[in-house]
């Protein structure tokens, strides 16, 4: 099983306050089950370049560059046109169930969807009803595919 990682998770690998169960749960699993998606990366890059400048964004930044950029290197989940034809796919679905996810979540789900991910999220509420399998760490039934 491999799983694909949100940003809120990711998220607690830097974090002040870490949810001490997400850590433990990552530190369970086989480090080559684990991946990142290009869209999470945006999302944590624009997260620090808005941070006031200063050693927290110099901390996150070196954190992001010479940790993350290198411990999940060959670990990132691009958008390829394969996942692309998926994600225009998956948007199609969600706006006939009017439903909408943001670009990120969008983006997760195909990708987890073309590479059989689970994707590992606190809130797996967004994925409900899209055929995909997804995981918070913190419930200690995990559901299936939703």
């Amino acid at each position: 099983m491999t799983f694909l990682l949100d940003s809120g998770i990711v998220a607690d690998l830097i974090s002040p306050t870490p949810d001490p169960i997400i850590l433990q749960w990552l530190d369970q699993q086989e480090e080559e089950t684990l991946f990142i998606s290009v869209a999470t990366l945006a999302q944590l890059s624009e997260f620090i370049a808005q941070e006031p400048d200063g050693k927290e964004k110099e901390k996150h930044h070196s954190w992001l560059t010479n940790d993350l950029l290198i411990r999940f290197s060959g670990r990132f989940c691009a958008v390829t046109e394969t996942v692309a034809i998926k994600w225009g796919e998956v948007l199609a679905e969600l706006r006939s169930l009017g439903r909408a996810l943001t670009l990120a979540n969008s983006i997760e789900l195909a990708i987890a969807l073309v590479y059989g991910h689970t994707i590992v999220t606190k809130d797996i509420t967004i994925y409900e009803d899209v055929g995909v399998k997804v995981l918070n760490p913190c419930i200690k039934k995990p559901k299936g595919i939703i």
